[in-house]
């Protein structure tokens, strides 16, 4: 099996180790910056490749999108799906990252769970000041597209205004959430039906029911399988707040202490098996449904003409 990576163009410790560990796994591995493949128009195709090599000649593509880079990565996911090669990062999971309303949106779009009250999504400031005084502070500001979640608490109205003034320079969504006391931060990072999660900087050994219903259900809604993600848990109550496209898998390997990154490529080689053997399954159920049709086709079209037949006949003798 062949297996291509596209990640950023500057790689880091992780991704050298990625390349590495991959070698024992897979015949032939192809380290790609994503900022470096081009789509050509081929006919009526549209097909991607890096230098001289056809993306579509691998049997996974694993994508490891840099946020710059998010709607370029979801045309070549979608252009791998249309082609049936396994990327266990799908072009609809690449879609609502790339939107961070479209996130928060994801939140009464698949589950039955509420989330902490008070959220509130906007791009300007004048959007927000009718709701500033009525906020039940200590409050959350989280700036999507700003490094590092750029995220910061706020204790009153007026330091709020004095941020959000500041942040008026700057034309990115803004969200408000009013966190109350006992808010937690949990990162998780999916593999399959493997689940790990950070919460508040410490690792969980074990991640809390509600968690995994959660992430099930994006995995599921967003038909991905391989994932990480943002949320904000308050008592039985969770709001999915990010999307990550670039995984940190060396940052949940540093708090568990455990080689994570081989559990990512062991995920890679099986599900691209499952993948293709489903694919194998289906073709022939296709090819099977597709000759019954014909069969029937013909039975129908035979006993239409040889009833055509009996009744010429009929008339013949009649006459």
């Amino acid at each position: 099996m062949k297996l291509c990576i596209l990640g950023p163009e500057k790689k880091k410790d992780f991704h050298l180790r990625l390349i590495e560990i991959s070698k024992y796994k897979f015949g032939k591995v192809l380290y790609a910056p994503l900022s470096g493949v081009r789509i050509e128009k081929n006919g009526d195709d549209f097909l991607p490749y890096y230098k001289s090599a056809s993306l579509l000649d691998f049997d996974v593509v694993f994508l490891m999108v840099p946020p710059r880079l998010l709607n370029f990565g979801y045309t070549i996911s979608t252009i791998l799906e249309k082609y049936r090669i396994f990327t266990p990062v799908s072009s609809l999971y690449l879609s609502y990252a790339s939107n961070p309303f479209m996130t928060f949106l994801l939140n009464a779009e698949i589950m039955e769970i509420e989330s902490p009250s008070g959220i509130y999504l906007s791009t300007s400031r004048d959007a927000l000041n009718a709701v500033l005084p009525k906020l039940r502070y200590p409050v959350r500001v989280y700036m999507p597209e700003m490094k590092k979640g750029g995220s910061a608490i706020f204790e009153s109205e007026s330091s709020l205004k004095t941020f959000l003034d500041t942040m008026e320079l700057f034309s990115q969504p803004i969200m408000i959430e009013e966190i109350g006391k006992n808010v937690e931060d949990i990162d998780v990072l999916v593999i399959g039906t493997r689940i790990h999660s950070i919460k508040n900087g410490k690792p969980l050994r074990k991640t809390p029911n509600k968690v995994k219903e959660v992430v099930t259900k994006i995995s599921s809604a967003l038909h991905t399988s391989v994932f990480q993600a943002s949320l904000s848990v308050e008592n039985s109550t969770i709001l999915i707040k990010k999307l990550k496209t670039s995984l940190r898998v060396d940052k949940f390997e540093e708090h568990f202490g455990k080689d994570i990154t081989q559990e990512l490529i062991n995920y890679l080689h099986k599900g691209c098996s499952e993948h293709y053997r489903r694919y194998t399954l289906l073709n022939l159920i296709d090819r099977m449904v597709d000759t019954f049709k014909s069969v029937a086709k013909a039975y129908t079209l035979g006993g239409k003409r040889k009833y055509e037949q009996e009744k010429g006949s009929d008339n013949t003798s009649q006459s």
